[in-house]
């Protein structure tokens, strides 16, 4: 089962995010106005695009937005592969903190990858929500 994670265009993240994060809504809400300045990763199980995420950086600082699985193939550690590879990614950019809005079923995923909670849940489209974050490259002294 050869897995690869590449670099992929903002158009190719959008089905795999109406089908797992908004299925309800129609595929246009799934596109972000911010998406053309963003980076995207898609991870590869042989050629099938299962997993997707995008990263907003401004400075030093990165927002992951959207980071989604196909639904068949959740919960096998393919998100968590896809993180991981971000994070390193992120790291070389010289990016020292990553937030995102996670939501609630999903705080303890990004609690793995030692991102912690800021502030209090809120809602969006009746879902919860909390501002979650990790430092890296701290500068040692």
């Amino acid at each position: 089962m050869p897995i690869s994670i590449r670099k992929i265009y903002s158009n190719q993240t959008i089905d795999i995010r109406h089908e797992a994060i908004w299925p309800d809504k129609k595929r246009e809400f799934c596109i972000l106005e911010d998406d053309k300045n963003g980076t995207h990763f898609g991870l590869y199980k042989q050629e099938e695009l299962i997993s997707i995420i995008s990263l907003f950086m401004r400075e030093n600082k990165a927002r992951i937005r959207k980071m989604a699985t196909k639904p068949a193939y959740q919960k096998k550690g393919f998100g968590s592969k896809l993180i991981c590879h971000s994070i390193s990614f992120l790291e070389l950019k010289n990016i020292n903190y990553i937030y995102l809005f996670s939501r609630k079923k999903a705080q303890m995923f990004y609690e793995k990858f030692g991102f912690l909670s800021e502030g209090d849940y809120f809602k969006k489209e009746n879902i919860s929500y909390i501002k979650m974050y990790k430092t890296i490259n701290d500068i040692k002294s």
